[in-house]
């Protein structure tokens, strides 16, 4: 509790203890990999030689890092001691739950809290930029550690006649995004979100999400995701399919009377490039029916700073998409602790882009697989591993 860190699950044998635990503080999971193994230094009987960590979110565990006892107690005030445990760790997928005892937690199961929001709105090729903040209050509810219920309503502080949806559309294009003005326009609290969705592992190396509500401010439906992930690979795979319909533009719980829905997916690939750079494409259908794909590329710095690049181009003609006939942007995130100098796992990002437009729109969704795995695999681990004596 003092650490910020909650024990979800414990094996103990004769030379070997396993435990299994939530990060909720520090932003690094090697930080909390070496909080986790000092503490059992000085917990475990002295028979107990192997300690082997596996980091869980979202009711998941996301890899095993084997460390040896002898290893942390040699080299804790030794130079180079970050370098030298690190050659000594091992990596791996986590184990399966056989043999864990798994320790009640008395950590409410329902959680809230408000925070301002800041939103920049590129409205189609004429340069527009349209500016929204406000007050979001977010709650979620633990159902199990893999079964949540999450959603969050908005209410703006600006005036919302600078979010007057983009007038560039085409009848040959169905609007998804340019409508997007419409949406929460008449000033009173809006559902921005409001879903449950169940994270799992199926088999080995493998990781799965479906998400069923209103999954974003503009549609509600179904989502479901499968990642393949090994913890000591740079390369994931991933794939992901929703069945969506466009909510009422008050914002509340009804579906558009125009009854648009749309069958939409990618496929995914993952690549870790080193040194913080990360890598992203995304093939497949988006939201109003195009086809094409998406490049991302993104830095994360020693700081947690992150900023990528993104662009997109699908087979919509330049008439209809409009602008040069692709998207591209730029995302800059922030982690908390950057600000404040206290260790947090929160952070604050806006996009920055040319247009919000209809082509090449894909679906909002919070918790996609990879963003929830990466950092407790190895190539993020090594990335952060001179945070495992902090």
């Amino acid at each position: 509790e003092l650490e910020g860190i909650r024990l979800t699950a414990l094996e103990v044998t004769d030379t070997t203890a396993r435990v299994r635990y939530v990060n909720n503080r520090y932003r690094s999971q090697a930080q909390a990999l070496g909080r986790v193994s000092r503490m059992m230094t000085q917990i475990m009987p002295g028979s107990i030689e192997t300690f082997i960590l596996e980091p869980e979110q979202r009711g998941i565990p996301l890899s095993a890092t084997t460390i040896r006892r002898s290893d942390l107690e040699a080299l804790e005030n030794r130079g180079g001691a970050s370098e030298a445990i690190l050659e000594r760790a091992q990596f791996s997928d986590a184990g399966d739950s056989a043999g864990l005892t798994v320790v009640e937690s008395d950590a409410p199961a329902f959680t809230w809290g408000f925070s301002p929001y800041f939103v920049l709105n590129s409205l189609g090729s004429s340069g527009s930029i349209a500016v929204d903040g406000g007050i979001k209050l977010q709650a979620q509810y633990r159902i199990t550690p893999q079964l949540i219920v999450s959603g969050a309503i908005v209410q703006s502080l600006l005036n919302a006649d600078g979010l007057d949806p983009v007038a560039d559309t085409t009848p040959d294009l169905q609007n998804v995004r340019t409508d997007g003005g419409y949406y929460g326009d008449d000033g009173v609290p809006a559902l921005q979100s409001l879903a449950i969705t169940h994270y799992g592992r199926p088999g080995e190396n493998l990781y799965s999400r479906v998400s069923v509500g209103y999954l974003e401010r503009m549609y509600g439906g179904i989502s479901t995701e499968l990642l393949w992930k090994p913890v000591e690979s740079s390369f994931g795979l991933g794939a992901e399919l929703n069945y969506v319909a466009q909510r009422d533009t008050d914002m509340l719980f009804g579906f558009d009377e125009y009854g648009y829905d749309v069958l939409t997916g990618h496929v995914s690939a993952y690549y870790d490039l080193g040194g913080g750079f990360h890598s992203q494409l995304d093939l497949g259908r988006y939201l109003a029916g195009d086809w094409g794909g998406k490049l991302t590329l993104a830095r994360e710095y020693n700081n947690g700073v992150q900023i990528s690049a993104y662009v997109s181009q699908t087979d919509v003609n330049y008439d209809d998409f409009g602008d040069g006939s692709y998207n591209k942007g730029v995302r800059i995130t922030i982690p908390q602790d950057f600000l404040t100098g206290t260790p947090s796992r929160k952070d604050y990002g806006t996009t920055l882009s040319t247009r919000v437009g209809d082509g090449g729109a894909m679906l909002n969704v919070d918790g996609r697989l990879y963003d929830v795995v990466r950092d407790a695999h190895s190539n993020d681990l090594n990335d952060t591993w001179g945070r495992f004596w902090r």
